[in-house]
């Protein structure tokens, strides 16, 4: 039901182009995205989002599915 993802390298850097034309993807720790609230206000299931490539860009699929 849920496919994997292959073995990530993760490059991080300062800042990205405000163009990039990469997913963003967000990694959770379950399968549920909600989370409970931390004290900060960030989900304590989020872990961090993932720069996927893409064939399309942001707003093609914004529009597609909504």
């Amino acid at each position: 039901m849920h496919p994997s993802l292959p073995v990530l390298h993760i490059n991080p850097v300062l800042k990205l182009p405000e163009d990039d034309p990469r997913y963003v993807c967000p990694l959770y720790k379950t399968a549920i995205r909600a989370g409970v609230l931390s004290t900060t206000g960030h989900s304590t299931n989020f872990v961090v989002a993932i720069l996927l490539p893409c064939k399309y860009l942001f707003i093609y699929r914004i529009y597609k599915y909504h």
